[in-house]
């Protein structure tokens, strides 16, 4: 007889549990697990002195929108962007690139010819016309209002050379335009103050008037080729119906061809 107990039998249903049918909740879940290992007190100083830079500013996670980003210096995109964005900015572009520089060796001329040539592009005022300041903003309505009103304030000015037509209008900066008259060797000290004064005083004067300068002023300007004879007294039918005439030409002809490439404002 065994004295041995068991427990009743339970007629409770059982479901069964195959160890395969668990799905785990995570792909990772069923690698090994590691503990961190404890780094020494160096390294963790190491690792301290890494976490900051040279600004001693923490350096944070890439996907905290509170990073600081490093300070590369100027971004490269503005050193190669050529887009312009004013009509000062387009006329200082034209000014600059107006030619190319000479190269240094094989250049197939004399050292005379390169010292005239370079001489010949330094004479020449930075201007630039119209057309091709439009031409490049790519927005003649707005460069024709940003031209008005900068010429309003003073800040360029328009020049005028008679007998060019589109060609001929001319801008010019206002700074580069008296330092022009201020290095001239042609004009006296009065002459020159007054001119600039006369300038600053009418922005948008294309034409001068005679009352505004003196007859010796008039002369030595119009001898520098800052100015021009508004109303010629020949035209270019002359030249074919009198030739003795209109092969001696006038002052004001040979002003106009001579400040032709120089530019001329008004008068």
């Amino acid at each position: 007889m065994s004295f041995q107990t068991t427990a009743a039998h339970s007629s409770r249903i059982k479901k069964s549990n195959p160890a395969g049918a668990r799905r785990p909740c995570s792909a990772f879940s069923s690698l090994p697990r590691r503990k961190p290992i404890a780094r020494a007190g160096g390294s963790s100083k190491q690792q301290s002195q890494d976490d900051y830079s040279d600004d001693d500013t923490p350096s944070s996670s890439s996907s905290d929108p509170t990073t600081r980003l490093p300070d590369a210096g100027l971004i490269h995109i503005h050193l190669t962007d050529l887009t312009l964005g004013d009509v000062p900015q387009a006329i200082l572009h034209i000014t600059t690139h107006t030619f190319t520089p000479i190269p240094p060796a094989r250049r197939g001329s004399s050292s005379t010819r390169t010292a005239e040539i370079l001489n010949f592009r330094r004479a020449l005022p930075p201007v630039a016309t119209v057309s091709h300041v439009q031409a490049l903003l790519h927005a003649p309505t707005a460069v024709a209002r940003e031209i008005a009103e900068l010429t309003a304030k003073g800040t360029i000015r328009k020049l005028l050379i008679p007998g060019r037509g589109g060609a001929g209008e001319l801008l010019i900066l206002t700074r580069d335009l008296e330092g022009l008259v201020n290095s001239s060797t042609t004009l006296e000290d009065g002459v020159k103050v007054a001119y600039i004064k006369l300038l600053r005083e009418q922005p948008t004067a294309l034409k001068l008037p005679r009352s505004s300068i003196s007859q010796d002023a008039a002369r030595q300007l119009m001898q520098a080729g800052f100015i021009t004879a508004a109303t010629p007294t020949w035209t270019a039918a002359d030249v074919f119906s009198a030739p003795g005439q209109g092969a001696r030409g006038t002052l004001a002809s040979l002003t106009s061809s001579a400040s032709a490439a120089r530019g001329g404002v008004g008068e």
